[in-house]
């Protein structure tokens, strides 16, 4: 049923005539105005005592003689403490039913009453499922006085708001993005509608996190590394970003305020394409620690007993095999048996455990936690994966590496320009012990990232080149330093890259393949390849290419 939802105090109402869009009703009451325009099957008039006596008979008769069904007087109390604002409260949420199609005014309300009527509105919305057609306040101190024409205020997308706040709530208590998802695709639509077909990333940036949120909550890691990698393009000052920002601005105002938060907590899932790639187990961990911050123990404890068995088969070198279902078995199997003394089999012990009791939902002899320490043991068995991962995961060796196992020290000498696949190419190969890097001041600045990526731990040395395009005359200064660190190094194995950077930077490289070095057991001249398309590789640089041995 439509339903008007209307005051009516004790002022000294002029006649007037009221605009709603477009529409100009000539009446001292704005009630009237409002039925005449919306035609609502019943009219709800919220009243106090005074009011009664003063304007409830002109008011009716008005609404009458419109041809309107004889209103629903609503009496209430004044307001005047905290138990009659409650009880007003109750009054108006009774009057309506489920699924009500309402047009609220408070024109004519005084006091607290718009405070309550707001408040009535959001309760009404989430509990009874009730659609707000309108929200009118008929500005009468903002009239034209020559006309006599009061407009009238529509405040209906301020109704939206609570939307939103049922959206931060849902974002900030339990990490949920789903409801952002779905209001960004309503406003596009809404700006379609007023505006036109122009593009817009409101609808596709809450596809992303809609979909990060659900792969979230079906852990679905693998998912959630691959989408949370499109956030991308709206970290840094692109054309996506600034589009965003735009619309963001003119349609969805509130999401404003989290729209940078909810960036930075959901890129730290993205991983690389390459999903060989050791690396993404620290994905998988930021995922683990999400689930215990939010108090998402199943998936917590699903996800870490993976991690474990991933951990563990990394260290044995059987990485290539860790999608193969036997393979992860038969590591199970030993995490229980040969490696039941190991830390990692440690924390296997407990972690499945526990894992077992939760999935189980209580239906074992033995079950006796209570939830107060299924979420206890949860984070304790998180604290040890922390300890294991860090220990353990940066000594992941590859099976199938083409670089022989020596036990020298292993020393590369690398170019790096401004792409940094190669150089993560060479880390991910050779691990070498130590990595002397010909760069610029501006190829130097992506070093953390690029050693990060790769897990490398070992030491690196750069020798800056001012010029990196035409400082030729830096060459015998270039020499003279790399010289300097080798002469250092007890006996070592040298690893030349020739793949990366400018001219000059593979020149100079060259140049020092050609040095005679104390303590050089053996000297292997390498290059770099990656087949991927140029974009592709700008895109995704860190995937692991090949390596090639020239002889």
């Amino acid at each position: 049923m439509s339903k008007l939802v209307t005051f009516i105090g004790t002022g000294d109402y002029k006649e007037t005539y009221y605009n709603i869009n477009g529409e100009k009703i000539l009446t001292r009451f704005f009630p009237v105005a409002a039925a005449v325009v919306k035609k609502p099957d019943q009219v709800l008039v919220i009243k106090t005592k005074a009011a009664t006596s003063r304007h409830w008979d002109s008011l009716r008769q008005e609404l009458l003689q419109y041809g309107f069904p004889e209103p629903v007087p609503v009496d209430i109390p004044d307001g005047k403490s905290t138990g009659e604002l409650w009880e007003i409260f109750s009054l108006l949420v009774e009057k309506v039913d489920e699924q009500d199609n309402l047009v609220f005014d408070i024109t004519h309300s005084f006091r607290s009453l718009p405070l309550i009527s707001f408040l009535s509105i959001a309760y009404l919305k989430f509990v009874k499922n009730v659609n707000i057609d309108a929200l009118y306040y008929g500005a009468y101190d903002a009239r034209d006085e020559e006309n006599n024409i009061t407009p009238a205020f529509n405040l209906t997308d301020f109704c939206s708001l609570l939307d939103w706040i049922i959206g931060v709530n849902s974002f900030v208590r339990h990490g949920s993005a789903r409801e952002f998802g779905n209001l960004l695709t309503m406003a596009q639509k809404r700006a379609k509608e007023e505006q036109g077909p122009e593009r817009r990333e409101l609808n596709n940036f809450g596809k992303i996190i809609e979909g990060i949120s659900r792969a979230l909550f079906t852990t679905r890691p693998f998912e959630l590394m691959d989408t949370a990698r499109k956030l991308k393009y709206y970290k840094e000052e692109t054309e996506q970003r600034n589009m965003l920002k735009r619309d963001v601005r003119e349609w969805a105002a509130p999401f404003g305020v989290l729209m940078d938060t909810i960036i930075a907590e959901y890129s730290a899932f993205a991983g690389e394409k390459d999903r060989f790639n050791p690396f993404n187990l620290e994905k998988h961990l930021a995922a683990a620690r999400w689930y215990v911050e939010h108090n998402y123990t199943p998936q917590a404890l699903s996800i870490m007993r993976e991690l474990v068995i991933s951990i563990t088969m990394c260290q044995k070198g059987q990485y290539e095999k860790v999608y193969d279902r036997g393979a992860r078995e038969l590591t199970a199997a030993q995490l229980y048996r040969t490696l039941k003394n190991s830390p990692a089999g440690k924390i296997w012990t407990k972690l499945v455990d526990l894992r077992n009791d939760v999935i189980h939902a209580e239906w074992r002899e033995n079950s006796t936690r209570s939830s107060h320490k299924v979420i206890q043991e949860t984070r304790d068995c998180l604290t040890l994966i922390e300890e294991m991962f860090s220990r353990r995961l940066t000594d992941c060796p590859e099976a199938a590496d083409p670089v022989e196992m020596v036990s020298t020290i292993k020393v590369l000498i690398t170019p790096l320009g401004m792409s940094p696949g190669l150089l993560y190419t060479a880390l991910s190969h050779i691990k070498p012990d130590l990595t002397v890097v010909l760069t610029s001041r501006e190829g130097k600045a992506h070093l953390e990232e690029i050693t990060a990526r790769a897990g490398y731990r070992g030491k690196i040395e750069v020798v800056e080149i001012s010029d990196p395009f035409a400082g030729y005359s830096e060459l015998p200064g270039v020499i003279e330093k790399v010289t300097a660190y080798l002469k250092m190094l007890p006996l070592h194995r040298i690893y030349i890259n020739l793949a990366g950077g400018t001219t000059l930077l593979q020149y100079m490289t060259t140049r020092i393949a050609g040095l005679e070095v104390e303590n050089c057991e053996k000297l292997t001249t390498v290059a770099m390849i990656d087949r991927r398309p140029a974009r592709e590789q700008q895109e995704t640089p860190y995937v692991k290419g090949e390596m090639i041995v020239i002889e």
